[in-house]
Formats: C-alpha cells, structure tokens, sequence
C-alpha cells in the first residue's frame, strides 16, 4: 500500500479557549518520499493512499476524518510524526515544510512496507498501526477470571507516570524527550518472563505471615509471579518527585507486580494488605522472535518502530465479538517493566538537578529552563538516553552563536 504524509498549515487554525480547531485548507503532501506538493483543499489529496496527518486525535476526530478509512492523526506510528521529525533533525523550525513532509512520509512507506512484508499486517485499524499488528501476530487475549481482573487491569493500563511539580513555574520550561533505542528497549521488555492468566490465588492479609519482615522473606523467596496489595509510605525525599505508585494511572494502584514491588521497597515503607500468587512458572511470550533482528537493525529507525508496534500490540486489551476488550496479566508485566526501566533513568535525571516531567513508552520527558539545553543533552547522552537530533542541532546553533 502507498502511504502518504500530509502537513496541513497550522497558520490557519482556530483556537476556542483550551480547543484548537484544524483547519484542512492547505498544506503539503508527500507520497512514498516523493518531493511534496502544495495542495489548497483534501480532495486533492488520492484516495489509493493511505494518509497520516499532523492532526491531533481530537482535531482528527472534529474534523470527520475518522469516517474516510485512508485517513490517519498524527500518532497512528505511536511515535508521533513531530516526534519523528524531532528525532530526525528536520524540525520545520529550522527546515521548509515540504522536505519535512518528504522526509516523513519516506519513513512511514518503509514501516508500512516492512510490516507488510514480514508480519503480513494490513492497515486497518483507523486509531493505531500496534492494533492490526496485535491481530497480525496473535497478541494473546485475556483468560484472567472475572473476579480478578481488576486487581491486574491498574497495572496493565498505567502507561504513563506524570510526575509532581513542586516548583510549577518549571512548567513554563522547554520540554526535552529522552528516549532509549527502541529495539533495544522492545528486546529488554519482551525477554521478560511474564505469568500465565490462571491459577492465581488470593491471599487475605490474615493468612499473609504477623510482621512485615516475614511478608518480605516470602515474597523474596517466591519463585512465581505475585500482586501485592500494599500501601507505599515515608517515600524517600530524594526521590519523592519522581516516584510514584499511581501518577499517571486512571484508577488509585492498590495493587503492585513483583517488578514494581521491588522497586518500592526501595525507596519507602512498604504496608501489606493482601497478595495474590501465581501457581504456574512465568515464561517468555513467543512474539518476542517477531522483533527486527537484522545485523544493524538497531540503528534504523523503521526497525526501531516496527519494535514498538511490536511490544506495544502486547499490552493492548483484546476482545472478540460479543466479548469484552481485556488486558492479559503479560500486559500488566510488560508496562510494570517499562515504568520500572525507565524510573531508574528519571531518577538518574532528577539527581542531576534535572526536572523529569514524566516517563514510561521507553521515554523520560524533562523541563529545561532558558540556557539550560546544552546541560541537559550532556547529562543525558552520559546515560545513553538520545536526545532528538534537532535538539543537538538547536545546541550546536547556540553555541556557533555564542562563539562557542
């Protein structure tokens, strides 16, 4: 299928207080890498290529597109086109539109050719390419029975943690977007032994061991997967504004995996109220052999989004006709991991002095004030995050500026 980008100008969007309306007047459009063309309205746009805009999903939803099956909003990657643009170094503050346009839709034809040639995946889905790759590769679907599905479901849909900003005038900082390669994050999570959705037990606090140091030594000895139900208390100060259970979640976390449990007692009071224990031995799922594994596959960034089409149609709630769409208890492992990796880089970050705005999906964003990028990339790139090239390019600028 060819697949297309197309940059609608922003100059003549309409903003109504907090609500920005697009405007799909004009704009550039690019088809397969071609040189991009100026178009003055949509119908101009083929209707035998499939289009991603940088449409937002609510400007992409108001303006109808949703009902036109060629179209797509901006993070139908999951990665963002301006992510991807960022990324690449061709911010079209720095770089005209149209190559931006061309550039983009080169990167998107060899997804969309790479996931068609080896994972037989056909873009259906009008959201997200990850949903048609959880069909393609058979995504597991939940066998968790119903008077526990709950206990998983708080885990399994945190897919983000946003922090707390004590000092808010930060908020008015630059955003920076850290991320860890992307297949190599995809490999590190997918590698992860993770439980069945059966032979699960609950267990009440009253039949958990009398003292906390007794609970620990189970858990610690426990050689099968558990949710905890805890209280995280007295979190450690130096980690108190990044850290935490429930940030970011759509319901209050009662209950913890094994990974994040871990992580907790680390650095707070841990209080128990229940468990519950698998009975069966955690294995690797086998999509993880679907993962790019050419020679140098890690430095390509179609491989690296394919990898988070990948991993990401892993943690999807699935369903069928009839049937509720439900998370698998791997799901609830797989984003516990992502946050779990990705705290330890945001708590690197804030004791530098950095203000971590949020992480989780393989990335930490931070706050910057004015002056205070080039600081930033060299304590970053230090930990083998990568910044976005165009952020390297907007530094070099400054110092070339400066006399640097």
């Amino acid at each position: 299928m060819r697949c297309g980008v197309v940059l609608f100008d922003s100059a003549n969007n309409i903003s109504v207080g907090d609500k920005t309306f697009a405007s799909l007047d004009s704009g550039w459009a690019s088809v397969s890498g071609e040189a991009a063309v100026r178009i003055t309205s949509i119908h101009d746009l083929d209707s035998a290529v499939l289009w991603i805009t940088n449409l937002t999903e609510e400007q992409f939803y108001r303006a109808g597109l949703n009902g036109h099956a060629n179209f797509r909003s901006e993070g139908y990657l999951r990665s963002t086109l301006r992510h991807i643009y960022t990324e690449l170094g061709v911010d079209p503050q720095f770089v005209s539109p149209d190559v931006v346009a061309s550039v983009l839709s080169t990167v998107a034809q060899r997804v969309l050719d790479q996931s068609e040639k080896h994972y037989k995946v056909t873009p259906r889905s009008i959201k997200a390419l990850n949903e048609d790759f959880a069909f393609a590769l058979n995504a597991p679907r939940s066998q968790i029975a119903a008077d526990m599905y709950s206990l998983f479901e708080g885990s399994a849909q945190h897919a983000y943690v946003r922090t707390v900003q004590t000092n808010t005038y930060m908020n008015q900082g630059a955003a920076l977007t850290l991320r860890r390669n992307r297949l190599l994050h995809a490999r590190e999570l997918l590698s992860l032994p993770v439980p069945p959705d059966t032979q699960w037990e609950y267990i009440p606090r009253e039949k958990l061991p009398a003292s906390q140091h007794d609970i620990e030594t189970m858990l610690e000895q426990s050689n099968t997967a558990f949710l905890v139900r805890c209280n995280a208390r007295n979190i450690n100060p130096l980690v108190a504004d990044v850290f935490s259970v429930g940030s970011g979640a759509k319901v209050i976390r009662e209950w913890l995996t094994d990974i994040e449990w871990q992580q907790a007692r680390e650095w707070a009071d841990i209080e128990y109220n229940g468990l519950l224990l698998c009975h069966a031995p955690s294995a690797p799922i086998p999509q993880a052999e679907a993962l790019p594994n050419a020679p140098y596959a890690q430095l390509s960034i179609t491989s690296g989004l394919i990898a988070e089409q990948v991993w990401t149609a892993m943690t999807m709630k699935r369903g069928t006709r009839g049937e509720a769409a439900r998370y698998t208890a791997a799901a609830a492992w797989f984003r516990a991991m992502d946050r779990t990796v990705m705290f330890s880089h945001a708590q690197k970050l804030h004791a530098k002095g950095l203000t971590v705005w949020g992480y989780g999906g393989g990335n930490v964003v931070i706050l910057y004030p004015e002056g205070g990028l080039q600081h930033a990339l060299e304590v970053s790139t230090h930990m083998g995050l990568l910044p976005p090239a165009s952020k390297l390019l907007e530094a070099n600028r400054a110092e070339v500026a400066h006399g640097v």
